[in-house]
């Protein structure tokens, strides 16, 4: 890869020297899965990734839709890119960028969740100079990564005031359709589908799939004691549409009774009243 003449020495970075310098940026658009990357640079190395994950092998852990992370210099970057994924690689070195990510208070070493709008729109800017190389096209670049690094604890500030907040629009969402999936949900809060279920365990108590299994069958008890609809029309209404015959089975499992029973007992239990 092409860098900046200047950062360079005897194809080796001057870290001592050199105050603020910009490395490389790219945008990486792998289509094949399960290729696997492995080495170690000299310089920061920060992706951020808008679809797909990538595995980081010797971390065992993923770098997922919307995250960021950030490989230290001299780690060891062992990755694998297991399904088709977009990701943002910047790469920058210096003693001034030293001093910036060490004081963005973001922990090192696992991904952090972020909203990728306005950080990827700055880094295609990025990748724009670098490529078109205008007049103080490496002044502009240079600006443009300090206004990138800026944002990094903006936008995560910005998700952590806007989960509890989201989650209440996902309980809204639960309610409307108790089919929602997870990963669904994780996209409005702008979390990984992992710490939505944890965020969310945290703040109800219990798993998002309890949750709304509990809709369901509230609302089926609702409809069972209070309508005439038969157990197919239930079913269709609270969304078994494809196979009305696993609501009964659904809803045995976790009342211990049949619907058909349950609309029974209840019934009895109302003419006894009357």
């Amino acid at each position: 890869m092409a860098s900046i003449s200047a950062l360079q020495k005897n194809n080796y970075f001057d870290f001592e020297v050199t105050d603020f310098g910009f490395v490389n940026c790219y945008k990486n658009m792998l289509t094949e899965k399960n290729t696997a990357i492995s080495c170690i640079r000299k310089d920061w190395s920060i992706v951020l990734v808008t679809s797909g994950n990538i595995h980081v092998n010797d971390l065992n852990l993923d770098i997922q839709k919307n995250q960021l992370f950030i490989f230290k210099p001299e780690s060891l970057q062992d990755i694998t890119y297991t399904q088709e994924t977009c990701s943002y690689w910047l790469y920058i070195a210096g003693k001034t960028v030293d001093n910036i990510i060490q004081n963005l208070n973001i922990p090192l070493g696992s991904p952090c969740n972020i909203r990728n709008e306005k950080l990827s729109s700055l880094l295609d800017l990025i990748i724009s100079e670098y490529l078109n190389k205008d007049v103080n096209y490496e002044g502009i670049a240079l600006s443009l990564i300090s206004s990138f690094l800026n944002h990094i604890p903006r936008e995560l500030a910005s998700i952590q005031k806007s989960g509890p907040s989201a989650l209440k629009d996902v309980v809204v969402a639960m309610y409307q359709n108790p089919h929602i999936s997870n990963q669904e949900c994780a996209k409005m809060c702008f979390m990984s589908i992992n710490h939505f279920i944890r965020i969310f365990k945290t703040h109800f108590g219990m798993t998002p799939q309890k949750f709304k299994q509990n809709i369901i069958i509230t609302q089926a008890k609702d409809f069972l004691v209070k309508s005439q609809l038969s157990i197919t029309e239930i079913a269709q209404t609270l969304g078994f549409t494809d196979n009305p015959l696993y609501f009964s089975d659904f809803f045995k499992s976790i009342v211990g009774m049949y619907p058909s029973n349950y609309r029974k007992l209840h019934a009895q239990n109302g003419d006894k009243k009357d």
